[in-house]
Order: C-alpha cells, then structure tokens, then sequence
C-alpha cells in the first residue's frame, strides 16, 4: 500500500532532485556568465596563455617544441597534447587566446558530464549525480579560475576522468582498450598522470579477488592496459624527441626539478585546499565511504583519490605551485564525497529524515561555494588600454623583448622570444644549459639587439641572466601603465608589464648585432 509516509518521502524526493537541479544549474548559469564575460578577451586572462598561444603557433608553423633551449624558445616542461587538440579549434576561431580557452571550456563541460555518469553508475540517483557536476562547477573560484584558461589543466582533468570511466563502467576489452589510450592521452598531457593511474591499476589487479573470482584476469586486464597505455605514450614520447636535438625528456622530467618543496605546506593542503573548500563533501566522503557495502567500489574511488592526491600534492606545495593544480583534487573529491553519499543513503534508507539533512548539506555546500562573479571578467578598460600598448608597441623600429608578455609583441608583429616562465625553471634546474641560455641572454642584452625591453613587474630581467647587464646597457624610461592594476591577469599569478627599458646610446656595445634580430 502507498500511505501517507510514502507520500512524504516521495515529495521529499522530488524536493532533493528539485534542489539539486536548481543549485547546480545555478552553479552553471554563474560559470557560462564568466565564460562569456572572459573567452573572448584579447589579452592573457592567466600569465602563461600567452606562451600556450607561443606553442600552438610553433606547431602551426612546423618549428620543433623541445629543441635546445634559446633565446629564441624554451618550452613549457609538460608534454605537448594538448597544443595538438587545440589545433581544429584554432582552425576555426584563429590562432589566438579564444582558441584555447575554447577548448578547456568543452573540456571542463566534459569533466562535469563523466562526473554526472560515474556518480549515476554507483549511486542511480539522478539527484546526487547533478549534484556532483554542479558542485564541481562551483568549485571554479575555488581553483583559481582556471577552468576556462589557455592552460592545459581543465584538459587534463578530463582525460584522466575518462580513463578512470572506462576502467570502472566497462570490464571488457573495449574498455580496456579505452583506458590504456585515456591514459597515454593524460600522460602525454601532463606527466604527474601515472601518478593518478598506479593506484587504479592495483585496483584493476586486485579487483577479482575482492569479490572472489578468477584473479588470473586482473593480471591479464593490467597487462592490457599498461601494454596500450605505455605503447602509445611512448610513441608519443618518441615523436616528440625526434628533432636535431632531443631535449624531450630534459624538459618534462627535468626543468622544474630545482624548485623547493614547501613541506610545511601541506597541512594547508589538505586542510585549507580540500577541507576548508568541501568540508560537507568531505565529511560525507569519509563517513558513507567507510559505510559502503559494495567494497570493489569503496577500493576504486579511494584509489582513484590516492592516485590524485599524489599527482597534485607536490606541484601544489612546491614553489611556485598555483590553484590550478586544485582543479582535479576538487573533482576527486565531490566523486568520493557524492558516491559516499549514495553509500549512506544506501545504508540507511530513503527515510525523510535522511533527505531533509541531504538537503541541508548540499544547500550548505553550494552556499559555501558561492562567489561574486563580477571577480572573474577582465577589468574595465583593460582591452582598450592593451590595443594601445600594441600599436604602440608597432611603432617601434626594432625588436622587443618581453619575456613575461611576449604574445604582446607577436601581436604588434614582432618576434616572440622565449618565455620567463620556463626560461625561470631551467635556471633553477641544474641541467647544463642553464649557462648557455643565461649567457645567450646577456649577450643579446649587451649587443643591446632589442630596440625595446619591457620587463614584468616582478623585474626578472634584472636580477636575470645576472644583476648588471640590463642596467649597464639599458636605461630605465618608466613603467607601462602609470595605474599597477592595468592587464593584470584574472587568474593565478597578478603579473602585468612593468617597465621599459631602452638602450643607452653611450654605452658599449659587446659584438655585433645578430642578423635574425635586426631591425
């Protein structure tokens, strides 16, 4: 019979779905406002879009990625995939900015979506599965606002979700063979990937013995998967370390292995980060998690949590590690927290009690995650006042060197030289070229071949290559902008164009000028 305590829960039901619906598409509407407001912006949202652009327009061009570290170029010291996926994109909008925010857009819209069917194929409940692509969504400002950026990361995210979707929604050989591929296009995108897979892959292993089968098919089920996994990355490693000079493995393994590891930082990662951010997800992770009773699931998403933890730990704590590296902890966290949710729902029943504190918590939740839009978009007048630094910039007879903000100058119709950031790690590294580059550098600056130098506002040119050569060869004429906040980026570090330098006509110039530089 239906009686009236049924008809309760079914309204309560409802309410849960109704809610969920409700705060996630909220959560939604919110992020496409800052996509709109923020994709189409000319100038960086982020420091390092202009050298993801450097990138992609290498590849266009047919120039070699990991050559030899130059003036020149130095690349990023991540694998190059996601350059190559943005390449249709760039095809049909430009090689521009857009471009590439484009494809993190489609990209964190993907992740939303595989999180909305691994929540639905543990739990069947459409209110905890919309819940878990809302929350994720919501999480944008929480992680730096890098979901929408000419940055690799929201790529990222989602090959690594898709890999892990294959392995648990399909145990067969077409999932297999799915995983193995996911997991090279993740490990050709970013190299801490095989940190999130090792632990899936004990999983993978185990997981037969778990519910007491044959576990001679998780040594074949492994076997398969690694056997793909690692024969396309390596073939991708091997494409990309076929130039003159084969300085792959220098760059992604190598150039950021000087950076300082702030070991006291990780209270605050795992407290501040994860718990601060989530604190009901987390709660409700640990507590319906330790309740599940289906322990095949329980291992697999306290893997996959494992595995990205120790992808994102060290690259968070590390000097110089930004919130972008929060994007897939987040994601890992309101899988494990809206599948523990399902597990205690599970546990105790669809009681109404138990949907009212449901809805609590997730109204608490979405509540706590809420922001002020208005933080993301550009600033006003930033796109005007960047115009005008550009035409300006064409004006100049000679080539510009802007290490932080070369995109600038590309954008005037100048040469782009390489950028700061990985010109920064390299310096920092230890590997041999170290020298060469800086050397190359005070060269450069010293045969005063630049017409124009515009430092970042932090003044890496004058503490690099050393602290004299600029200032024995340039003169300082003053900042950029006379208001600090002018392009300022968005998202991750505040850094614009600082000051400009031009050369000192009586001081001595050190050899000739080089013919590629000249005006």
């Amino acid at each position: 019979m239906f009686n009236a305590r049924d008809a309760r829960h079914a309204r309560d039901g409802k309410g849960l779905l109704a809610l969920s619906v409700f705060a996630s598409s909220t959560a939604t509407l919110v992020f496409f406002w800052c996509v709109a407001e923020r994709i189409s912006h000319p100038f960086e949202l982020e420091w390092m879009e202009g050298g993801s652009l450097q990138h992609l327009l290498r590849i266009a061009e047919g120039l070699p990625l990991y050559d030899a570290p130059s003036l020149e170029f130095v690349p990023y010291p991540y694998p190059a995939l996601f350059y190559y996926a943005a390449w249709p994109f760039a095809a049909l909008m430009g090689y521009e900015l857009p471009a590439l925010r484009a494809l993190s857009v489609v990209s964190t819209i993907a992740s939303a979506l595989l999180l909305f069917a691994l929540v639905r194929f543990e739990t069947r409940s459409p209110a905890i599965s919309i819940a878990a692509a809302g929350l994720f969504i919501a999480t944008y400002l929480e992680s730096g606002a890098y979901m929408d950026v000419a940055r690799l990361d929201a790529f990222f995210l989602m090959l690594a979700l898709a890999a892990t979707a294959a392995l648990r929604m399909r145990d067969d050989g077409i999932g297999w063979l799915l995983a193995g591929l996911l997991m090279a296009a993740a490990t050709l995108t970013k190299q801490t990937a095989p940190a999130i897979f090792a632990p899936l892959l004990l999983w993978a292993f185990a997981r037969d013995r778990l519910v007491g089968a044959d576990a001679d098919r998780g040594l074949s089920r492994v076997l398969r998967i690694v056997g793909v996994a690692g024969f396309v990355a390596a073939l991708g490693a091997w494409t990309w370390s076929r130039g003159e000079n084969d300085y792959f493995l220098h760059y992604v393994l190598g150039a950021q292995a000087g950076h300082e590891i702030r070991w006291e930082m990780i209270p605050a990662f795992f407290g501040v980060d994860l718990f601060y951010t989530l604190p009901i997800a987390t709660i409700v992770a640990v507590w319906g998690l330790w309740r599940h009773a289906d322990r095949t699931s329980f291992w697999f998403y306290l893997a996959f949590f494992v595995g990205v933890v120790a992808a994102c730990i060290v690259p968070r704590v590390k000097v110089g590690g930004a919130m972008n590296n929060l994007i897939p902890l987040h994601a890992a966290a309101i899988l494990l927290g809206c599948v523990g949710w399902g597990a205690w729902r599970n546990a105790r029943g669809e009681g109404v009690r138990f949907e009212r504190f449901a809805m609590l918590g997730l109204v608490v939740q979405f509540a706590w995650l809420a922001f002020d839009p208005r933080v993301a978009p550009p600033r006003d007048g930033d796109a005007e006042a960047g115009a005008r630094f550009v035409e300006q910039l064409a004006r100049i007879d000679g080539e510009i060197l802007m290490p932080a903000h070369g995109y600038l100058a590309g954008m005037a119709g100048k040469r782009v030289f390489a950028h700061q950031m990985p010109v920064d790690d390299i310096q920092d590294s230890g590997l041999a070229e170290a020298k060469a580059l800086r050397g190359e550098f005070a060269r450069a600056i010293a045969a005063q071949e630049f017409a124009l130098i515009v430092d970042a506002a932090d003044r890496f040119l004058e503490r690099y290559p050393d602290a004299q050569v600029l200032k024995q060869h340039y003169e300082l004429r003053g900042p950029v902008f006379q208001e600090a906040h002018v392009l300022v980026p968005r998202s991750g570090w505040p850094v614009s164009p600082g000051r400009v330098w031009v050369p000192k006509r009586s001081a001595p110039v050190s050899g000739a000028r080089r013919d590629s530089a000249a005006p």
